[in-house]
């Protein structure tokens, strides 16, 4: 009897033990899966920023003009695009910003009185303008990048949530 007792107490002692060890490593994986969760997570607010956030200010060499909220939000954005994006999303980002600033530039100089405008005035020479085959060919650049910038974010979201590793870059 007391042989029997003992194989009974050995055997809930090993099931025990296998138990636990399939507890221990499933919460492993729990916290995996939650940390890659919250990383996603973390990519997606750095994306939808990114895509809000287009204009020549959050060019990263950019020395010129621009309201000080503007300095500020590309500051941090800035800081979780190196944090959290992939450089393929960095570099469209700085394209995207790069094309705003040529058109702004052109508009600026070509288009002085639109900067001043308001309302029909400007829907006028806004219908002036798409006549300016230079204007034209820098707006296009623009929605083209912002545009490149958006599928790239949408692919990439997309391949991440099935599949993403915090580790590509």
């Amino acid at each position: 009897m007391t042989a029997q007792l003992l194989a009974v107490i050995l055997g809930g002692l090993l099931a025990l033990v296998g138990s636990l060890s399939a507890m221990l490593i499933q919460g492993r994986q729990q916290r995996a899966l939650a940390q890659d969760e919250r990383l996603w997570t973390r990519r997606a607010e750095t994306y939808v920023a990114v895509l809000q956030y287009q204009g020549s200010v959050m060019l990263e060499d950019y020395r010129g003009a621009g309201p000080t909220s503007e300095w500020a939000i590309r500051n941090e954005l800035t800081a979780k695009v190196a944090a959290f994006a992939t450089d393929a999303v960095r570099e469209l980002w700085q394209q995207s910003a790069l094309a705003s600033l040529n058109l702004n530039e052109y508009v600026e100089e070509d288009w002085p009185q639109w900067m001043a405008a308001d309302g029909a005035e400007r829907h006028e020479l806004e219908d002036e303008m798409e006549k300016d085959e230079t204007y034209r060919r820098f707006r296009q650049a623009s929605v083209d990048a912002g545009r490149r910038l958006a599928e790239q974010v949408r692919a990439e979201l997309s391949a991440n949530r099935r599949g993403w590793s915090p580790l590509q870059r």
